[in-house]
């Protein structure tokens, strides 16, 4: 099975001028994605960077960071006795039928 990567984008972050409007009416924005060299605190794996075209580019200018990604893990984490012990329980009258 493939490696999901999980994250999200700041929209207000980017430039207006980086989205563009394509013939069908559709908005999209380029990116390019890089992986860290090491994870983050968060367990940020990858940046997000909103690209821009080559002739929109000036030498030394920083990269527009806009998001980040982590790998998603499928196997979900089992609950601690602890955590079985304080779950709270349902009202036997909340059922529907």
């Amino acid at each position: 099975m493939s490696d999901f990567l999980i994250g999200s984008i700041c929209v207000s972050d980017i430039p207006k001028e980086l989205f563009k409007k394509a013939d069908n009416g559709k908005v999209y924005l380029n990116i390019a994605v890089a992986e860290r060299q090491s994870e983050s605190q968060y367990g940020d794996t990858h940046n997000i960077i909103a690209s821009k075209p080559k002739d929109q580019r000036s030498e030394g200018e920083k990269p527009i960071y806009c998001g980040n990604l982590k790998r998603w893990n499928e196997t979900p984490k089992a609950p601690s006795p602890e955590e079985i012990q304080n779950a709270p329980m349902a009202d036997e009258d909340d059922l529907p039928f």
